[in-house]
């Protein structure tokens, strides 16, 4: 996950409400769960990944995983999701002469749009800007 200021932060607020929870912050169940979903994600990254793909993975319900997964990764599937993808789009970026475009779409993106503005809204900058500090840092 990339680590802003801002994520950090977030970060440290989620774990610590988490504690003040019914089943403890460091659980058997919340590790089962964090390994099972984070596994999930980590699989099934590059394409259209729903609640319902989860429920039927994890054998719980839509509204136990959003509250338990919080608990257990400290971000909502869907967060998690989109902080892992911009992790492997900023990868990929770096590996080779790709268009945004396809970055975009090899990383489960619907649009280079939809790309731009997750990547900004998670890291703070657009791809473009990231490509360019990340190429200036290798020279």
């Amino acid at each position: 996950m990339l680590e802003t200021g801002k994520n950090i932060r977030k970060t440290r607020l989620i774990n610590a409400a988490c504690r003040e929870y019914f089943i403890p912050y460091r659980s058997p169940l919340l590790h089962g769960l964090r390994e099972a979903g984070v596994g999930f994600i980590h699989e099934h990254w590059q394409e259209k990944i729903t609640i319902g793909m989860l429920e039927k993975h994890l054998g719980y319900g839509h509204d136990w995983i959003q509250r338990h997964f919080v608990r257990a990764v400290g971000l909502s599937p869907h967060q998690y999701l989109l902080n892992y993808r911009i992790e492997e789009a900023q990868r990929l970026m770096l590996s080779g002469d790709t268009t945004m475009t396809d970055v975009a779409l090899e990383c489960g993106f619907s649009s280079s749009q939809h790309f731009s503005a997750s990547f900004k809204r998670i890291t703070g900058i657009t791809p473009t800007q990231c490509l360019k500090k990340q190429r200036a840092g290798k020279s």
